[in-house]
């Protein structure tokens, strides 16, 4: 049995590096183990993409139902520089505010529908202010 009660095969005792001609797999398998730049870049670019289309998507979706071309590329720029900044502040922390994890902040598909529903009856406009109001009822 291992630290965590798990039991443990005696291969996995051996050695816990994969070695298959001459390279360390260890670091695509285990939780803590680092892993390099250059390994890391493909991931990273991977979890950019996944990232943009789950910030952009909500954004498209209500930006249609609200009826709108022009301001459609405002919003997308505010949507993901919230993105960003609160990103940073899980990232950093800023006093208590802040895991200081890497994790990545975003929209979030939950409330598409009711903003895509205030959207088509009362405008844009109606949807920020229920984002203002819902977001003070939260704090």
């Amino acid at each position: 049995m291992n630290e965590r009660g798990f039991v443990v095969s005696e291969e996995k005792k051996k050695d816990n590096t994969n070695e298959k001609k001459g390279v360390s797999f260890e670091a695509l398998s285990s939780l803590d183990a680092p892993v390099s730049f250059w390994k890391g870049i493909p991931f990273g670019l991977q979890h950019v993409m996944a990232m943009f289309v789950a910030n952009l998507a909500p954004i498209f979706l209500v930006a249609s139902a609200a009826n709108m071309s022009a301001e459609s590329a405002t919003i997308i720029q505010a949507g993901l520089l919230v993105a960003g900044l609160g990103t940073c502040l899980q990232l950093y922390g800023v006093w208590l505010i802040g895991s200081r994890l890497p994790m990545v902040t975003g929209i979030s598909f939950t409330y598409v529908a009711a903003a895509m529903s205030i959207a088509q009856n009362q405008g844009y406009g109606a949807v920020a202010g229920a984002v203002v109001l819902g977001g003070l009822l939260e704090v």
